[in-house]
């Protein structure tokens, strides 16, 4: 019998070469997708050395290719870099604080608790009864993983609502009404309006927190999640044949004491920081809206009429511009039908500077609600304007008719020349999504199945976050 001579070095290097060949075919697909996110400057109409007075930078963040795309335009020049394998936003970001984790509560008032007990019914793990005299609670949770819970109002119903528990859940261990049972005369009481200011958290509260004085407030103490768990627990709910110990809804916990109360205060509509100081832009009792800038004493220092005689109904946001001495609001005047934006500044006198807008400025008659930075160039003479910019696309759904969606694509870049009041340069921040987009859309595997499916899902996500100041590149 022959014997068939073995090498078994030969099979590891074939199985070598081969490995480095899928590796670097890997790798080479990883660098064509990081080229295709290379983010760049289309120009399109104007003069390209308007934008040499601007500083703006951002990331875009695509979940299917796994990476990162830091972008910063200095000088007129854009620069910047793809991070691969990184998907979280780096700490040096500065995301903008967002506050959706608030929470209403309408529980039950402490002197009701009893009755409340008595006639409680069970299904499950759930508990149902029924009550008339209510404490309205804010639950305030701040970016530094504290939260506080406030007393804001008292509410008597004119007929019994129903009040529910679910024993089995920690967060529903209490009674409380549905968010369905919202009192009419609270009408804007989630009004997120707080902003960190030196080294505090100054909070707005209007006049729907009627046991608090309309104004800011300075949070002057906030709880961690394991500090709110080990409170007292100071009540029970009935369940069956028992009664399980909790901490109230209507427990109260943290403190805030008032800072600040402009003049004449009916709504306050906005609070950030300007340079060293509280910026606050509010209507005041004859419909007129004023911003007031306040030094760390309470005091105001400088005040600014922004618009007289508006009344009530009015829209209002803020949008980013990415440098501490400058504030910029888009006002809807007239219900929306007239906008208007509003750019503050301090300039090298430390005097405040206003400057009130059309809202339609640009030359394709776009509107500028929606723009996503907003910013003044260091000469005074000019205003960059960036907007989303999206692509329409045809999909058809699985077995159903064809249909119209969008995605991202990038920023479109405007420079506004405050001495003409025209357009002098235009342009489009190209991400780099569209052509990522493409390659998926175009793909002979690719299915649109709706909401649930390729385009949208979070497979497929796709976005970016303008920090609240520029990064350098």
């Amino acid at each position: 019998m022959r014997h068939a001579n073995k090498h078994p070095g030969l099979g590891l290097a074939i199985f070598a070469v081969a490995a480095v060949a899928v590796f670097g075919a890997g790798i080479l697909a990883r660098l064509t997708g990081l080229h295709r996110m290379q983010t760049t400057l289309v120009e399109e109409t104007g003069d390209r050395n308007t934008l040499q007075g601007f500083t703006i930078s951002g990331y875009t963040r695509f979940q299917a290719e796994n990476t990162l795309t830091h972008f910063t335009l200095q000088n007129g020049r854009l620069t910047g870099e793809t991070i691969p394998e990184q998907v979280r936003m780096p700490e040096n970001a500065q995301l903008p604080s967002i506050f959706n984790d608030d929470l209403n509560i309408i529980t039950v008032a402490p002197e009701e608790r009893e009755a409340v007990n008595r006639q409680a019914s069970f299904g499950g793990n759930t508990a149902t009864s029924y009550a008339k005299n209510f404490w309205i609670m804010r639950e305030i949770n701040l970016p530094d993983n504290t939260s506080l819970r406030l007393h804001i109002a008292n509410k008597t119903a004119d007929t019994p609502v129903e009040v529910v528990s679910y024993p089995n859940a920690r967060s529903g261990m209490d009674w409380s009404a549905s968010n369905d049972y919202l009192p009419e005369t609270y009408p804007t009481w989630a009004d997120e309006i707080r902003v960190q200011w030196n080294d505090n958290w100054m909070i707005g509260l209007n006049k729907e927190s009627v046991l608090y004085q309309p104004g800011i407030w300075r949070v002057t103490e906030s709880l961690t999640e394991e500090e709110v768990e080990a409170l007292p627990l100071d009540g029970a709910v009935q369940y069956a044949d028992g009664t399980i110990n909790v901490l109230c809804k209507s427990t109260e916990y943290g403190k805030a004491e008032l800072f600040y109360v402009p003049q004449n205060l009916d709504t306050i509509l906005e609070c950030d920081t300007l340079g060293e100081y509280l910026g606050i832009l509010y209507r005041d009792t004859k419909g007129d809206i004023r911003f007031d800038l306040v030094d760390e004493n309470a005091v105001c220092v400088q005040q600014a009429l922004i618009s007289e005689g508006t009344g009530t109904e009015i829209s209002h946001s803020q949008t980013n511009t990415q440098q501490p001495d400058q504030l910029c609001y888009i006002l809807g005047l007239q219900q929306g039908t007239v906008w208007r934006v509003i750019l503050l500044q301090m300039n090298d006198a430390g005097q405040l500077e206003c400057i009130n807008l059309p809202g339609d400025l640009l030359q394709d008659g776009r509107q500028l609600p929606g723009t996503t930075v907003i910013q003044r160039s260091a000469d005074g003479q000019y205003v960059l304007f960036v907007g989303r910019e999206e692509s329409q696309l045809q999909l058809t759904r699985l077995f159903q008719e064809e249909e119209t969606t969008s995605y991202p694509i990038g920023y479109r870049m405007n420079v506004y020349d405050l001495n003409t009041q025209t357009v002098v340069y235009s342009g489009l921040l190209d991400t780099g999504a569209d052509r990522i987009w493409g390659s998926y859309v175009d793909s002979p595997d690719f299915i649109y199945y709706g909401l649930a499916g390729e385009l949208l899902s979070l497979s497929r996500d796709c976005y970016t976050v303008f920090p609240q100041q520029a990064q350098e590149g």
